[in-house]
């Protein structure tokens, strides 16, 4: 009897290959690709809505949901990000985003307002799917590092390898006067996906939402600023901060100039959380950051 299941199931066995893997190949595509069926009918509505919303921006949107992967984030996301807004009172119209990330927690916050004068109101925090590297900033190509200081989005990627990505300025120009010469690294990114190399990675699901209210904010004018801190600067750490300045120190950036470097960076945290305005600050012929006083 052995013989025979074992010959019923060799078989069979041919069969039962090809419908796993036609079966692995459709969720290997839904997982990885983001071609999950999307509600065609919705996202037409979506559309319309939007177009009705904003007459000026009817080609800039429809250019949008030429893009599979942004219409299916429309579809899908939508509501869940003007739910966000609505809360916080504020609409896609003027409306300025500001992102802060904290590398030892491993968070990204999003921050928002509707006016210049008014304060930012903290939106939502997503959390990394991953980390890279370790805390200090990013001095040299392959080092792995997620960037420190101040930054903007410059571009947004709808065909990302990873799904959906916001493009991060990185080498600014603080960068470019303290990095390795010639090879400071680029393509840091906050993006979809469980894996980084030096990027900001929080999940497909999550960057959808991210990544349209960025596109809103970008299409108002309003410059998408990104501010990295290693951490949020708690009593741990700043005990801990000489200890580890020296297992971090490199060729290219001493125990002292680091520890100077959080100094700044903690000055510039301490401003913003305790009045939510943009960070001002200004960048010496050697690269470093200075901390300005805010008008507010």
């Amino acid at each position: 009897m052995c013989a025979d299941i074992s010959h019923e199931i060799k078989h069979k066995k041919p069969k039962i290959m090809i419908l796993f893997l036609i079966l692995f190949f459709f969720c290997f595509q839904s997982a990885c690709f983001g071609f999950n069926k999307v509600d065609q009918e919705q996202v037409k509505m979506i559309k319309a809505e939007l177009i009705k919303q904003f007459p000026s921006q009817k080609a800039w949107l429809e250019t949008q949901f030429e893009q599979e992967r942004v219409a299916a984030a429309y579809a899908t996301h939508w509501q869940r990000a003007m739910q966000i807004l609505k809360d916080k009172n504020l609409s896609t119209q003027s409306l300025d985003l500001l992102m802060v990330a904290y590398k030892q927690e491993a968070v990204l916050e999003l921050w928002g307002r509707n006016a210049n004068d008014q304060p930012y109101q903290l939106l939502k925090s997503y959390p990394f799917c991953t980390n890279s590297g370790q805390l200090g900033p990013k001095r040299c190509e392959g080092d792995r590092q997620i960037p420190e200081g101040f930054y903007q989005i410059s571009a947004f990627n709808p065909k990302s390898r990873f799904h959906l990505s916001l493009r991060v300025n990185y080498p600014n120009e603080a960068d470019l006067k303290q990095a390795c010469p010639n090879r400071p690294g680029s393509d840091i990114m906050v993006h979809g996906g469980c894996s980084s190399i030096g990027c900001i990675a929080i999940t497909d699901d999550l960057i959808k939402e991210v990544y349209l209210l960025a596109l809103h904010a970008h299409q108002q004018k309003s410059k998408l600023n990104l501010y990295i801190f290693p951490s949020r600067f708690d009593e741990s750490f700043m005990q801990n901060q000489s200890k580890l300045a020296d297992s971090l120190s490199t060729d290219w950036m001493s125990r002292e100039s680091l520890i100077a470097f959080w100094h700044t960076l903690k000055i510039a945290k301490d401003q913003f959380e305790q009045k939510h305005f943009p960070i001002l600050y200004h960048i010496n012929s050697k690269g470093d950051y200075e901390i300005l006083n805010e008008k507010k």
